[in-house]
């Protein structure tokens, strides 16, 4: 028999917590499912640990055919790895395919160790691929793939997408059944497709590739998820572009609840929302999230900038729907994140800050994230025209290393990023950068979010000005110390993306931060000193001096800290109400009347490196930093 290997080499948090290789299962279940296939070619274990170069190839015996699956995050690693296997057995056929594959012949050009590229969907291609190869035929009636034949590049024409019901499942047909086996001692995460295809055309994105929505059968994603419950997989992540798009997600999110139910797994099932929030989105985040099956809910903005929406060709949900589901989810105790993009073309310094003060305004006061606009091959963007259309720049950055330490057995990955556009100058763009972190750490990770609700509402202080105004001093070296020398740290990182940005300090664990986690972490260790100097700040808006020192007790005491079990104030002004409503799409005033707060933890945290992994990184996107984030822990007697 023939030794066909598979290689998708994942990055993972630690050795003992990985995702499965769900591609290279799909394009193995598809192929294996054919008789002649089977018994032609010999199954091996994938390769799906990024191992040094020298211990995978170890694991590689005169090999007929490897295959490898590639991402941004792999790429490299791959290039290595096969130019390795291709001098040690010249005969074997390398196949190249994957989301980072460049849809043309250039790799082929440039890398002579590669002998196929597939382009776009591979089960199909890859399963023709091996009948040619069994039965000595040319490669060239294989649709959407680039190969080399008698010294020559040929490119076949492009495949149409598949028939879906075409495609076995890797989990029910087995093929993981023997990594689970031989690898005990790790935990594996999932991966699930429910349907594939994006109706929308967004320029950063290549998920669009197929505009027609194309839904698996029904049945064949229920025993998916029951081979993922019933293996105990404790995380699935669902890669559709737009979970909640049709109404059959309702009745998947209710065949997760009960099978979690009944197996007590998976413990997280993570969906990307749809794009377009709706009843059934809403319906559907509410089923997953009220059984715990979930941590929130997307409801999706990547600008507010008219120009920059246009340039991308993407539409938004509308503000005011967003104010009406932001409150119906904050009612029913379910948290909301928004993400946003810099660096797109026609966005400005102001446009990005009045897109983050925007979402607030509109009333996303847990969680906003904001991204750096990767440039992918088969997006858009990644079209020279367009990036020349729009003055873009692009910097070759290394990969995150945010929230685990990865090992790259000395082989470096990158991404590419959005630096300047014609818009938005390089300057700019680091300005943005830095106005963002802050805004992140300050309001949505809470360390000031209720002195700015409050100033909003009571006072009629926009955010804009507040956060504005906030940024001027905190990088002011003649009002602040600590904050300023904070602030340089994060302008230095900012201003050099060709090294790693990550913020890392042994107190907080050995992985890496995001700079906005980094500043968070470094106030609240620092107390004393960040409350000393930003008092100054916050006294500049005049609040009554009885409502500003009750309001400064109240901000400082939902602080969540290590050690801290529980909290009691004695309050003159009702604030948990005030903000509550305010969460909740209500806007009611202040009322002044005593009351007595007491706040339980939902979690008993002992140490910083626990309080880092389990507050920020567990829980960002929940608000966990604020202990009135969990409401069943929340008891108020009012005084008479």
């Amino acid at each position: 028999m023939k030794k066909l290997y598979f290689v998708q080499a994942g990055f993972s948090f630690s050795k003992t917590l990985v995702y499965l290789p769900y591609a290279a299962g799909c394009l193995m279940a598809t192929a294996f499912s054919d008789g002649e296939i089977a018994s032609y070619f010999e199954q091996n274990d994938i390769i799906f640990q990024r191992d040094t170069i020298e211990n995978n190839l170890d694991r590689i015996h005169q090999p007929d055919i490897v295959a490898f699956s590639n991402y941004f995050w792999n790429v490299n690693y791959n290039k290595t790895l096969a130019k390795k296997i291709k001098e040690k057995y010249p005969d074997c056929l390398i196949v190249f395919g994957g989301h980072n594959v460049v849809g043309d012949s250039f790799a082929l050009q440039t890398d002579d160790f590669i002998d196929v590229i597939i382009r776009g969907e591979g089960e199909i291609a890859f399963k023709q691929l091996l009948l040619c190869y069994k039965n000595g035929l040319s490669f060239g009636n294989i649709e959407g793939i680039d190969y080399r034949e008698n010294g020559c590049i040929i490119s076949t024409k492009e495949r149409a997408v598949c028939d879906l019901s075409e495609l076995v499942s890797p989990y029910t047909f087995g093929v993981f059944d023997p990594l689970l086996e031989k690898n005990p001692d790790i935990q594996f995460h999932a991966t699930i497709e429910t349907n594939r295809g994006c109706p929308y055309s967004c320029a950063y994105c290549e998920w669009s590739y197929d505009k027609k929505l194309r839904m698996f059968a029904l049945e064949k994603v229920k025993s998916e998820v029951r081979w993922i419950s019933e293996h105990k997989i404790p995380y699935c992540f669902c890669a559709d572009g737009n979970f909640g798009i049709a109404k059959r997600d309702i009745e998947i999110a209710k065949f997760i609840v009960k099978t979690r139910q009944k197996n007590g797994y998976p413990n997280i099932f993570k969906p990307c929302y749809a794009k377009e929030s709706n009843d059934i989105v809403f319906e559907a985040g509410r089923i997953l999230n009220e059984a715990g099956a979930d941590k929130g809910v997307t409801i999706s903005y990547q600008t507010l900038c008219p120009e920059a929406l246009k340039n991308i060709h993407r539409d938004n949900l509308d503000i005011h729907q967003f104010t009406e589901l932001s409150g119906r989810y904050n009612a029913i105790g379910i948290p909301t994140y928004s993400d946003l993009i810099l660096g797109l073309p026609g966005e400005t310094f102001e446009s990005f800050a009045e897109s983050l003060s925007g979402l607030m305004e509109a009333g996303q006061n847990n969680s906003v994230t904001f991204h750096h606009c990767q440039v992918y091959h088969d997006a858009l963007m990644g079209d020279p025209h367009y990036r020349k259309e729009f003055g873009i720049e692009i910097t070759k950055v290394p990969m995150d290393t945010v929230h685990f330490t990865p090992e790259f057995s000395g082989i470096e990955e990158y991404q590419y990023i959005i630096t300047s556009t014609y818009s938005m100058n390089r300057e700019m763009w680091e300005k943005a950068n830095v106005y963002g972190i802050c805004v992140e750490a300050f309001h949505y990770i809470g360390l000031l979010r209720c002195f700015a609700i409050y100033l909003r509402f009571e006072r009629q202080i926009p955010y804009l000005v507040f956060y504005n105004a906030l940024f001027e001093y905190v990088t002011d070296s003649a009002k602040t110390e600590f904050l300023y020398q904070q602030f340089r740290y994060v302008e230095d990182m900012v201003r050099h993306p060709e090294k790693p940005w990550a913020f890392q300090k042994d107190i907080f664990g050995s992985t890496g931060w995001y700079l906005e986690e980094g500043l968070f972490l470094e106030s609240v260790y620092h107390f004393d000193t960040f409350w000393e100097e930003i008092i100054p700040f916050l006294k500049s808006f005049e609040i009554e001096e009885d409502v500003f020192e009750q309001l400064l007790l109240y901000q400082k005491g939902i602080l969540c800290l290590p050690h801290k079990e529980k909290v009691v104030l004695n309050l003159q002004y009702d604030f948990y109400h005030f903000f509550e409503n305010i969460y909740e799409g209500r806007n009611e005033p202040l009322k002044k009347v005593d009351n007595r707060l007491t706040l339980n933890s939902w979690k008993i945290i002992h140490s910083w490196d626990e309080y880092a992994r389990e507050i920020i990184w567990y829980g960002k996107r929940k608000s966990a930093t604020l202990m009135t984030s969990f409401k069943e822990n929340v008891n108020i007697d009012f005084l008479k």
